[in-house]
């Protein structure tokens, strides 16, 4: 999470310097993706947002309904448009199953990805990956040609895995992420009634294509959407709202790294039920480790006991806790050192 955070500022300091290098005004992006990217017309949403905020954009897209980042890697549009014109930034958008089911998410959703980051870096791009959301649906198994997911319980089950794989990506590619489904995960806690999807519980309303532009402009220019004009056709106050929800999920200024040595790693990552912590205390005292669910109920604690400082091991079991997405916490002396997201799959 960290790599990713320096990443976004790297990012928004390699495209002010290459504007102002290039005397170019507009910020040029290209979404290549499929129906999630061109439902509303994601892409002209964000373009007149960013205009809205005093930030022209150029912006095009390949997204042919239902295409996957497998297909997008030999498809001659999609190649023709990279080489096109120099871009700024390619955002990057898998077909929305493909991360919720692990054979597909390895060996359709990365190594494709890889591929298409290789032709980014060779034009002189940064590649963003648009994170989706799960499905709004129950009790489901998810399949894309001859592989199939675990059994989902619900929406935030599915997200749980979409959120884990674009995150994964992220740091395989060493590239930033735009949120879109963690930012709808929190408007839905905000407000489970929130029309986010179309009638077919997987597209995006009007309102998740607002919600979703808005998280692309916070994370393109790194500045909040709260109060930008460009409503999309709806209601002011509706617009507002959508607006300090991107806000809130995805807060403005990536922080610098922490003063104290953080988690170094949990793995494996996904895990079914045990995996191995390793840990950096930054000075002698009491540790602790907790484990809580994606709404900060604590769901297990181990009390480490005394340590001097430097590293230290530790084999974390849940026995009990069902499949989905928790938070691992370090603390010290009772304080909070950082956390970080691990997904437990049964």
């Amino acid at each position: 999470m960290l790599r990713s955070r320096a990443w976004f500022l790297a990012l928004v300091l390699f495209l002010a310097g290459a504007r102002q290098g290039c005397g170019q005004d507009s910020l040029a992006v290209l979404f290549i993706g499929n129906s999630h990217t061109y439902v509303n017309d994601l892409p002209a949403m964000v373009a007149a947002l960013a205009e809205s905020g005093g930030h022209p954009m150029i912006v095009d897209r390949s997204a042919p309904g239902g295409f996957t980042l497998m297909q997008h890697r030999s498809y001659a549009p999609t190649l023709a448009k990279l080489a096109q014109r120099p871009w700024d930034v390619v955002v990057l958008q898998e077909q929305s199953q493909i991360p919720m089911i692990p054979w597909c998410r390895d060996n359709l959703m990365f190594p494709a990805a890889m591929g298409l980051d290789s032709l980014i870096r060779a034009g002189g791009a940064r590649t963003l990956l648009y994170m989706t959301w799960g499905w709004a649906r129950e009790n489901e198994i998810q399949c894309y040609m001859d592989s199939c997911s675990i059994y989902y319980r619900d929406y935030f089950h599915m997200q749980d895995s979409v959120t884990v794989a674009y995150e994964s990506l992220g740091e395989r590619l060493d590239c930033a992420v735009a949120p879109v489904g963690e930012v709808w995960r929190g408007t839905v806690l905000a407000d489970p009634f929130a029309p986010l999807w179309a009638g077919d519980d997987y597209h995006p309303a009007l309102e998740g294509s607002y919600l979703g532009a808005c998280t692309f402009y916070q994370r393109l220019f790194d500045e909040s959407p709260v109060g930008l004009s460009y409503t999309a056709g709806l209601d002011s106050s509706r617009a507002s709202w959508l607006q300090e929800q991107a806000a809130v999920e995805l807060p403005v200024k990536a922080p610098t790294a922490p003063q104290h040595p953080s988690l170094l790693r949990h793995w494996p990552n996904p895990f079914n039920g045990a995996c191995v912590v390793d840990m950096t205390l930054p000075n002698a005292g009491h540790a602790q480790l907790r484990v809580l669910d994606v709404r900060g109920a604590l769901v297990e604690e181990v009390d480490l006991g005394q340590h001097a400082a430097g590293p230290l091991r530790h084999a974390l079991q849940l026995e009990d806790a069902p499949s989905g997405l928790y938070l691992l916490e370090l603390r010290l002396d009772g304080r909070g050192l950082e956390r970080q997201r691990m997904l437990l799959l049964r």
